[in-house]
This record gives C-alpha cells, sequence and structure tokens, in this order.
C-alpha cells in the first residue's frame, strides 16, 4: 500500500553502535502508521542478550510496528563492512552523473 504520491515506507535502520533507542524509535513510528511495509536491520548484535538492538524482526511484527504481511530482513553485519554493498546495489546503480 503506498502512500499519498504512490511511495511505501520503510523502517530500515543501519545500527553500526548497537544501540537501540533510534531503532526504538523508527519503528515506533510506524506503528502509528500500522506497520512497516517493508524492513532491513543491520547490526551485529544477537538476540540472546536482550537488547533491543537484538531482538529479531518477528518481534516487531509480534508489536504491529511492522506489517504481518512484509518480508523484514535482518542481516547480521558490521554496518560499516554492509552499508557499501547496500548502497551499491540499491541508489548507485540509478545515480546518474550530471556531467
Amino acid at each position: 500500500m503506498g502512500g499519498k504520491n504512490g511511495l511505501s515506507f520503510l523502517c530500515c535502520f543501519i545500527d553500526p553502535s548497537t544501540t537501540g533507542v533510534p531503532k526504538h524509535h523508527i519503528c515506533n513510528a510506524n506503528l502509528m502508521r500500522n506497520g512497516a511495509d517493508f524492513s532491513v536491520f543491520v547490526n551485529t548484535a544477537q538476540e540472546f542478550d536482550g537488547s533491543d538492538s537484538g531482538a529479531r524482526p518477528d518481534e516487531a511484527i509480534s508489536w504491529g510496528k511492522i506489517k504481518i504481511d512484509a518480508q523484514p530482513v535482518k542481516v547480521y553485519a558490521d554496518a560499516t563492512t554492509i552499508l557499501p554493498l547496500l548502497i551499491s546495489q540499491t541508489f548507485a546503480k540509478t545515480w546518474k552523473s550530471k556531467e
């Protein structure tokens, strides 16, 4: 389901310091719109320590922060390694120089 301009909202979070507060607020904002359509979490946190950063996307689905029919992804990797790869395969593919 798109927004006013046919755009879908994205709950995307790159967490190099494994702090959960920004992720928590971003996902709570999506809770107010009945859940995010997409979700990509990138961090090195594991769920066994009980941190918000370590929570898997199915936890956010149970709270309604991500829609049930969404296909969330959690990437267990350091953001400094994975961020250039994500950019090169998404935004950079359609970038055109103004020269």
